[in-house]
C-alpha cells in the first residue's frame, strides 16, 4: 500500500517489530525481510496493553482509513479497539481482522505459523514424491498470499465506501487463503470422471528437477506428438540433437516404418528425461536452448536469483529499486507487479523504531 501512494503507520510494540531482528541483517542492523516488507512506511511505538497506549491507538484512528490487526481471534475487542467499538468515532473506518485459522471452529484460537498452516491445508504434499514425506514450500505462501488476499479485500472495501458511504469489517485467513489458491487444482481432480487433464495435475505431479546441461539446468518441455501427422516436430528435434537411440531406429525412421508404431516409440523417448539429458550433457545451456526453441518447444534455463535479478526482463519490468542511505550504505528493493500511469511513488528507507511517534496525530 505505501508504494500504491498510501500513508501506512506501522504500529510497534515497545521492544519493536520482532522481525527487525530477523538474520540476515542489511546495512542498516534491521533484519533483511524487515527491511523489504516495511520500506515508505512510517513507525509508532504503542503498549496497548497499557490505557495510554490504547488511547492513542484510538486517538490515531479516528481519521484513518484502513486498520489492520493480526492479534487473533477476540483480542482487539478485549482491549476496546474491536470494529464496534472504533467506528463510533469512525464510521468510515475499515477494519481487517487476519488471523491463522479464521473467528470460529475448532482451531479459531490456536497459534499459526508457515509451517502450521501449510501442514493444515495439507499443501505440504504438493511437493516432493507421492511415495515420500511431505515437504514445506519454500516461499512463505501463507503469509504473503494472505496479505495479497487482505489488500484485495481492502479495496473492495473501500470501493463500497464510496459508493455506500459505510465503512466495515473485513476477516481473513491464512487457512482459507492457501485453500482458495489450491480450490482450481482440487476441482479438477475430485470428480474424475467429471473433468480431468494434463493442466489440472500440478499438485499431484512428481517433482520436476529440471535437466542439466554442461552449465546448468533447464526447464524443457518437448512438443507432444499427435496421431495426426503430428509426429514431424519431435523428430526433428531429436535429429537436431543427434539422439541416435531415435535416429537411427528403423521403426522410426527407417522407409517402411509403421506410423502408429513411430508414434507409440516417439511417445515414450519423448517422456524419458535420461535420454534428453544424456545429450543435453554433452552442450552449453545455451547451446540447447538455441537448439530445441523450435517446433512449439519451450526451452529456458533455471536462473539463480543473481541471474533473474539482473535479467534484462527483470530490468525492463523495473522491478529492482536501489535506495542509497547515506548512514547504512545500499539497500535493493523489489518492487509492485503491478505499474499504474500515476507518478511512480519515491523509494524510501524503513523506519527507524518510534520514528514519527511525535507526528503521528498530526500525520505531518
Amino acid at each position: 500500500m505505501a508504494l500504491s501512494g498510501a500513508e501506512v503507520i506501522k504500529v510497534e510494540p515497545p521492544g519493536g517489530d520482532y522481525s527487525r531482528g530477523f538474520a540476515p541483517r542489511g546495512p542498516s542492523g534491521d533484519g533483511a525481510a524487515f527491511t523489504q516488507l516495511n520500506h515508505n512506511k512510517k513507525s509508532v511505538v504503542l503498549d496497548i496493553e497499557t490505557e495510554e497506549g490504547r488511547n492513542s491507538l484510538q486517538e490515531l484512528l479516528q481519521d484513518a482509513d484502513v486498520f489492520i490487526e493480526d492479534w487473533g481471534t477476540g483480542k482487539a475487542e478485549s482491549l476496546g479497539l474491536g470494529y464496534a467499538h472504533l467506528e463510533r468515532s469512525n464510521q468510515r473506518l475499515i477494519f481487517c481482522a487476519i488471523t491463522p485459522f479464521g473467528e470460529k471452529g475448532p482451531l479459531k484460537d490456536m497459534p499459526g505459523s508457515e509451517l502450521v498452516v501449510q501442514a493444515v491445508s495439507s499443501v505440504s504434499r504438493s511437493l516432493g514424491s507421492m511415495d515420500a514425506p511431505p515437504v514445506r514450500i519454500g516461499a512463505d505462501i501463507a503469509n504473503l498470499n494472505t496479505a495479497l488476499m487482505a489488500y484485495q479485500a481492502i479495496i473492495a472495501a473501500l470501493l463500497h465506501r464510496e459508493r455506500a458511504d459505510q465503512g466495515q469489517r473485513i476477516a481473513v485467513s491464512q487457512l482459507g487463503t492457501l485453500l482458495s489458491i489450491w480450490g482450481a487444482l482440487w476441482m479438477a481432480y475430485a470428480n474424475p470422471d467429471d473433468w480431468v487433464g494434463f493442466y489440472c495435475d500440478n499438485d499431484i505431479s512428481p517433482r520436476s528437477y529440471g535437466l542439466r546441461t554442461r552449465s546448468k539446468e533447464v526447464h524443457f518441455g518437448a512438443p507432444a506428438p499427435t496421431r495426426e501427422g503430428g509426429d514431424e516436430d519431435i523428430l526433428a528435434l531429436f535429429m537436431e540433437l543427434g539422439v541416435k537411440e531415435v535416429t537411427e531406429d528403423p521403426l522410426i525412421t527407417g522407409p517402411n516404418a509403421d506410423p502408429a508404431i513411430r508414434h507409440k516409440l516417439l511417445a515414450n523417448a519423448r517422456m524419458n528425461p535420461s535420454l534428453w539429458e544424456k545429450y543435453f550433457l554433452t552442450m552449453s545451456s545455451e547451446e540447447v536452448i538455441r537448439k530445441t526453441s523450435r517446433g512449439g518447444t519451450i526451452t529456458v534455463p533455471i536462473n539463480s536469483l543473481a541471474d533473474v535479478l539482473s535479467h534484462p526482463q527483470t530490468q525492463t519490468l523495473d522491478m529492482v529499486d536501489n535506495l542509497t542511505q547515506s548512514e547504512a550504505g545500499t539497500d535493493k528493493f523489489l518492487g509492485l507487479p503491478w505499474k499504474g500511469s500515476w507518478p511512480k511513488v519515491e523509494l524510501k528507507a524503513p523506519p527507524v523504531l518510534n520514528q514519527h511517534r511525535h507526528k503521528s496525530t498530526t500525520r505531518s
